[in-house]
């Protein structure tokens, strides 16, 4: 186990690689400031809601994501929640991107 600086550390080269990963595929999203999470908005190419998006990860890349209707209804609809806390690596966030990317084709 390592020490809370190391994984502040880790969890940080997590967020900004997954905040590039989305603004390579034109996904709105601001960096967050304490969470452990990104709250993304769809692109316009993603004609889903965010339950069809998340059931559809689920399914076809094998990628867990929660609708953000999940986080105050319709308003939240173009949203979905991803967790970088809950990979246990560098290498699991990669794979699971690399997924999601070859499922939506982007």
């Amino acid at each position: 186990p390592g020490t809370i600086k190391e994984m502040v550390r880790e969890l940080g080269i997590r967020k900004n690689f997954l905040l590039a990963w989305l603004d390579r595929h034109d996904f709105y999203c601001p960096a967050p400031q304490g969470a452990f999470y990104v709250f993304p908005n769809l692109p316009g190419q993603l004609r889903m809601s965010s339950t069809a998006l998340a059931k559809f990860l689920l399914e076809k890349a094998k990628v867990v994501v929660t609708p953000g209707m999940a986080f105050g209804g319709e308003r939240y609809d173009g949203y979905i929640r991803m967790s970088y806390a809950s990979v246990k690596s560098m290498e699991q966030l990669q794979q699971g991107l690399e997924r999601i990317e070859k499922s939506l084709k982007l």
